[in-house]
């Protein structure tokens, strides 16, 4: 596992605040081998994991039917049940995996188990011993460290790989409160400031901040969070007065790959920061490189693991639009940052208010709707109670699945399609004029009046640079000058 740097003060280390459980590792192997199977999709190793142990899951896909589980020599370390195999596949030929789960597909996992040997054979222990060499943890549904919030969602993860600190995971009951900051990659300059403000607050405050590991919103959310913590560092362990430090709020990421593929790269030392003083998970394992349903998918257990989901700035479309729609399922309250009407990407957070959602102007406003106060304190009577939203009803199959998984993929397409080229190709679309510098510029500005000052103060630029790529902006209609001040007009 990834430790804390030793230069962090104690009272501000999660190892301090939460408890580590060890599990079986013949369990966690098997839990993670499952997890690699083909077509072993989250709700059938779900439905499987919530009859049977990881190991008797393996043996009886392993044996296949008509062959019962010994308890002889071969599976002693694991003690299985007798009857786990006929369990086993009466859950996947019923509805319990919402539908049963074709011959072929039994016959796939029954060949790939037998090639691998049993459930405390060498071959598992090399799954685990892969996943320990490169920092990773694993948890699975029925493990005591798997992430409370987790174990009763229907769309949840079945297994989770980790780095960094699985405690943090495993006491996220309503004790420790937990918020998701979520929003657009293009973000502007002003929402990543909010979004790094309200997360280095709620963390003085107590508060876990989750989010994505994305670039924009996800990326300044976990800054904010480390910010605060570098703070406490610095601070000592101890207030005035000598009263402790409450406990910090910590970083958790959710993200849509394998653990050892950091994504986007440019945020590979971010990964490690929030590592080091969190946790970074994901439900794929290693290997695994990112994919737009991918995307969609880790937006519900960045839902399910919160109590408020705070939404910055996003269109009207792409991934903060869908962690909304599953918190929604979830009956998590969903509150959204105002925006200017003519910023782009505040479309569908002022969508959002006029749906209802509760507006955010600060950190207290969070903290009131989670029933805090700005020292983390529980405030009697206070909070939001969620009572639905203006917004159509998400359509749901069984289980709580929803349909039509493709259109959600879809509305995913153009926000990813830049953020999925390999380093150095072109993104779909046209071919931004812009240069680089032109482009720094144009972030740096406000939709509203922006002093030449500010906009040289948030590039570092030197004056004459800021003020021709200014006027360059402005002949080509990107912005345009008022009252000694410059105002942002469109995106590049």
């Amino acid at each position: 596992m990834t430790r804390v740097p030793d230069d962090l003060n104690g009272a501000a280390r999660p190892g301090n605040r939460y408890k580590k459980r060890s599990g079986s590792d013949v369990e966690r192997a098997c839990a993670a081998a499952l997890a690699g199977l083909p077509k072993m999709y989250p709700y059938r190793l779900r439905a499987l994991l919530s009859r049977r142990a990881p190991s008797e899951i393996w043996e009886a896909l392993r044996r296949g039917r008509g062959q019962a589980v010994p308890l002889g020599a071969e599976a002693a370390p694991c003690r299985p049940d007798p009857a786990a195999g006929a369990v086993v596949l009466q859950v996947l030929e019923s509805g319990e995996c919402l539908r049963p789960v074709p011959a072929e597909v039994i016959a796939q996992w029954h060949d790939s188990t037998a090639r691998m040997g049993p459930a405390h054979g060498p071959g598992l222990a090399g799954v685990l011993a892969s996943a320990t060499r490169r920092g990773m943890d694993v948890t699975y549904l029925g493990d005591e460290r798997f992430p409370e919030r987790l174990r009763g969602d229907l769309e949840g993860p079945a297994v989770l790989w980790v780095v960094g600190f699985p405690g943090v995971l495993a006491t996220t009951e309503a004790s420790v409160p937990s918020v998701a900051i979520v929003g657009t990659r293009g973000a502007t300059y002003q929402g990543r400031e909010v979004a790094r403000g309200l997360a280095n607050e709620l963390a003085e405050a107590g508060v876990n901040v989750v989010s994505g590991l994305a670039l924009g919103i996800d990326a300044a959310a976990h800054q904010g969070v480390l910010s605060a913590w570098g703070s406490a560092s610095l601070s000592g362990a101890r207030e005035e007065g000598g009263q402790s430090r409450r406990p910090m709020g910590v970083p958790l990421a959710v993200v849509a790959g394998g653990l050892d593929i950091p994504y986007p790269p440019q945020n590979a030392g971010l990964w490690r920061s929030v590592a080091g003083n969190g946790a970074v998970m994901s439900e794929h394992p290693p290997g695994i490189r990112p994919h737009a349903r991918r995307f969609a998918e880790r937006n519900r257990i960045i839902a399910g693991l919160s109590d408020l989901v705070v939404v910055v700035e996003s269109r009207s479309r792409g991934g903060a639009m869908l962690t909304v729609e599953a918190a929604e399922r979830r009956g998590i309250p969903v509150c959204a940052v105002p925006g200017s009407v003519r910023n782009p990407a505040a479309q569908g957070t002022n969508a959002l208010l006029v749906d209802g959602c509760t507006p955010v102007r600060d950190t207290e406003d969070v903290l009131v709707a989670l029933a805090l106060d700005l020292q983390g304190r529980l405030q009697p009577g206070a909070g939001l109670r969620c009572e639905g939203s203006r917004r159509a009803a998400v359509a749901r199959g069984p289980g709580g699945q929803l349909h039509d998984e493709r259109g959600r993929v879809e509305s995913l397409r153009d926000e990813y399609a830049g953020h999925m080229q390999p380093p150095g190709e072109p993104g779909r679309g046209a071919k931004s004029p812009l240069s680089p510098r032109h482009v720094q510029v144009l972030e740096a500005l406000d939709w509203g009046p922006t002093p030449t000052e500010v906009v040289q103060g948030r590039t570092g630029l030197a004056l004459g640079a800021v003020a021709a790529a200014l006027e360059d902006l402005e002949e080509l209609g990107a912005c345009r000058r008022e009252a000694g001040c410059w105002e942002r007009l469109r995106e590049y």
